[in-house]
């Protein structure tokens, strides 16, 4: 599980068409034993810091009155950078640093001036599967 906090911007073309990127800065926790196997220095703690930056095309559906709301479907991809402290290696380093790459669907409903959705990234890097759920503001 983790947290994160995001900026994300969302631009429509056309009235269904849609573009959303951003940036993001959040926290996870990770099962231990999984990590153990992914380093050759044991982590101290199943802390990971992370810096998030998404790509996503999709389709926007207004719906409601004067069509103010929209519900869209996102896919792209995404780039993070992670750092997890561990134990002293072999090497002398204290943390183990790593970039992460995959594919993300999103699915997001704009209700007035709110946004909640659904998110499910997989990563090509063999780091598995995450599910999310995101809330926001919107800021226009």
């Amino acid at each position: 599980w983790g947290l994160s906090i995001n900026l994300a911007a969302m631009q429509h073309f056309g009235g269904i068409f849609a573009i959303r990127e951003g940036i993001g800065l959040g926290m996870a926790r990770l099962d231990k034993e999984l990590m153990k196997e992914a380093y050759e220095a044991l982590p101290t703690d199943s802390s990971t810091i992370y810096f998030d930056v998404p790509l996503q095309l999709g389709f926007s559906i207004p719906f409601g009155p004067y069509n103010k709301n929209l519900f869209s479907i996102m896919g792209g991809g995404y780039g993070k950078y992670m750092s997890t402290k561990t134990e002293q290696d072999s090497k002398g380093k204290t943390s183990k640093d790593e970039w992460d790459y995959g594919l993300r669907a999103s699915a997001i409903i704009d209700i007035k001036h709110f946004t909640i959705g659904a998110d499910v990234s997989t990563s090509l890097n063999g780091l598995g599967i995450f599910f999310g759920v995101n809330i926001g503001v919107k800021m226009y």
